[in-house]
């Protein structure tokens, strides 16, 4: 089949490792409540929770700049905040994890036997439905759902089996010379009410030890994905309430995996799709 001939449904595997959902706000006033009343709400969704503060590992990747940015507010206040953690998920095939703080919330996903986004995407609509339920004053900031995935390649060759090669293109490779790490990065929008799509792509040059313990070459590919909705936006789009499930999927559907297809090979969907 053509790229055009395959559709989301279709892929019954991809190379996704984490999947993380974010929505940034203002207006709660206390997160202890907003904690008291999702365990009623939501309480057969995880079998676990915790207390705990953003370790430095945890503030990088949970992009803490980008909150700072978002919210205008001191990276200390940000530390300050204590976290609501729910983990041991009941729902969908994958672990989670789910933080609620007073600035941000954010589900991830370790994608560790990853068939769909659909259960999550609910959860998180459901999610942003019952912020707006019980806060008065809430604002939302911006509403981000950001993919990570990639592989190990034996060969430089081999990349292109998988990636179009137009996303690793060197000035240099006409000379001879191939990159030893590399990192590209695009921000694209298709129109002023759509979301602002980040991509970005790098690869790195490490070796492996083969079946006869000899070091062998070896690349490893990382795409990264994000789509978001900054507050500018959502104000022209008029995004309220009952939009949130609507307002994921068309950041997952219509774009991310628009740009997931565009950035890999008809080969790679085939290989991967269930008529495949």
């Amino acid at each position: 089949m053509t790229k055009d001939q395959i559709h989301r449904e279709d892929l019954r595997k991809n190379m996704m490792k984490n999947i993380i959902f974010r929505v940034y706000y203002q207006g709660i006033i206390d997160s202890e409540d907003i904690i008291r009343v999702f365990n009623e709400k939501f309480r057969e969704c995880f079998k676990s929770f915790e207390t705990t503060f953003y370790s430095k590992l945890e503030l990088d990747f949970n992009n803490i700049d980008d909150v700072i940015d978002t919210l205008s507010i001191p990276r200390s206040e940000i530390q300050s905040q204590e976290i609501f953690r729910y983990t041991e998920n009941t729902f969908g095939t994958d672990k989670l994890t789910f933080d609620i703080n007073k600035y941000f919330s954010s589900l991830t996903i370790d994608c560790t036997n990853y068939v769909n986004i659909d259960p999550y995407l609910s959860f998180f609509a459901d999610y942003l439905e019952f912020l707006y339920e019980h806060n008065e004053f809430l604002k939302i900031k911006k509403i981000a759902l950001r993919k990570l995935g990639g592989d190990i390649y034996r060969s430089h060759e081999s990349i292109y089996e998988d990636f179009e090669s137009n996303l690793f293109k060197s000035d240099f490779e006409e000379y001879g010379y191939r990159p030893m790490q590399n990192r590209y990065e695009d921000i694209l929008q298709s129109g002023v009410k759509e979301p602002i799509i980040n991509i970005i792509r790098s690869y790195e040059f490490g070796t492996y030890k083969n079946e006869n313990s000899e070091d062998a070459p070896a690349f490893q590919v990382l795409l990264d994905l994000e789509g978001y909705y900054p507050e500018y936006i959502l104000e022209k789009i008029g995004f309220g309430k009952n939009q949130a499930e609507k307002t994921l999927k068309h950041i997952n559907h219509n774009h991310l995996f628009n740009i997931f297809k565009l950035s890999v090979t008809e080969n790679y969907l085939n290989k991967h799709s269930r008529n495949g």
